[in-house]
């Protein structure tokens, strides 16, 4: 396969939101469904195709799952200096973890060198019991200029992907 472009992605969020299991989701591995916190950085990569103007376009995705433990912070922000695609991922049932969001962007602005940078805001662990509101949600993601979906455990995450290295190529291809 010939690879147009390689595309670094982080995901970050506060603890138990559910970094790791959009992650294992996304790289088709075992399903992980037990809580076990990331101790780091754990890494994977998945090569992706899609059609752009009547041309396949191939890329690999290196993504990179961060700990959400504020222990490992200073690890975790190096791992945002070249990234294309962040996933800033929250807790919709956890008011704190939404809060820690705005904290998570700024940290992105200061430490990513790109000057070109994917944002997606992701909602995860839905359920009748949620703390922040879609409305909420996005309209936080409109104010700081970035994505804004949500995922259930039984979506398949691919979509979020997808859709966000399809906006990231398609503007590079501009």
């Amino acid at each position: 396969m010939n690879i147009n472009y390689l595309v670094k992605s982080v995901i970050i969020g506060a603890e138990k939101t559910g970094k790791s299991y959009i992650l294992h989701k996304l790289t088709n591995s075992a399903n992980k469904s037990a809580y076990e916190p990331t101790i780091g950085v754990e890494f994977f990569s998945k090569a992706t195709q899609f059609q752009y103007q009547h041309k396949q376009i191939n890329t690999v995705v290196q993504i990179w799952d961060t700990a959400g433990d504020p222990r490992f912070q200073t690890i975790v922000e190096a791992y945002y200096k070249n990234s294309s695609v962040t996933f800033i991922v929250f807790d919709v049932n956890n008011a704190e973890s939404f809060a820690k969001c705005k904290f998570y962007i700024q940290n992105i602005y200061q430490n990513c060198d790109q000057t070109f940078k994917q944002i997606m805001l992701v909602g995860t662990q839905l359920s009748d019991e949620r703390k922040v509101s879609a409305d909420e949600a996005f309209l936080f993601a409109m104010y700081h200029d970035i994505f804004y979906t949500e995922v259930k455990q039984d979506t398949d995450v691919e979509l979020v992907l997808q859709k966000m290295i399809k906006s990231y190529i398609y503007i590079k291809l501009q």
